[in-house]
């Protein structure tokens, strides 16, 4: 388990952040200047492109852009992409309801679903409670 957190805090951590905090930032401006829903499909869209975006930064300068067998996150991400989008689908009832509620309920939904994928894959971390 120690090397695999070791393995978050490399360089490739860095990069996957960086994508999702762009296209959180540009949907951010997009909500605050342009429309509501410019932000929203901005980052429903974006959110689909942060794991090719953060592959291509991570192959770029020639880095291995895949996680060892091992490690017990190796999973995780397939996970999150089969979950994630089919989730979403419960923001459409929300958005309609009240557009002010989109990104708070979208928040939630990452959050449980990112937490309940490392339950599943035994991570030590801090959301260790199945309650989800």
């Amino acid at each position: 388990m120690l090397s695999a957190r070791r393995g978050l805090s490399t360089l490739g951590a860095f990069w996957g952040q960086l994508v999702s905090s762009v296209i959180w930032l540009v949907s951010a401006t997009l909500g605050t200047w342009v429309t509501p829903k410019a932000s929203i499909l901005t980052v429903v869209i974006g959110g689909f492109f942060i794991f090719p975006l953060t592959q291509m930064l991570l192959r770029l300068p020639g880095r291995r852009a895949s996680v060892s067998r091992e490690n017990p996150f190796n999973s995780l991400g397939m996970q999150i992409a089969f979950v994630l989008p089919f989730s979403m689908l419960l923001l459409v009832p929300v958005g309609l309801y009240n557009l002010n509620w989109f990104f708070p309920a979208l928040m939630v939904l990452w959050a449980r679903t990112i937490c309940r994928s490392l339950l599943s894959t035994g991570c030590p971390c801090s959301c260790t409670s199945r309650e989800f």
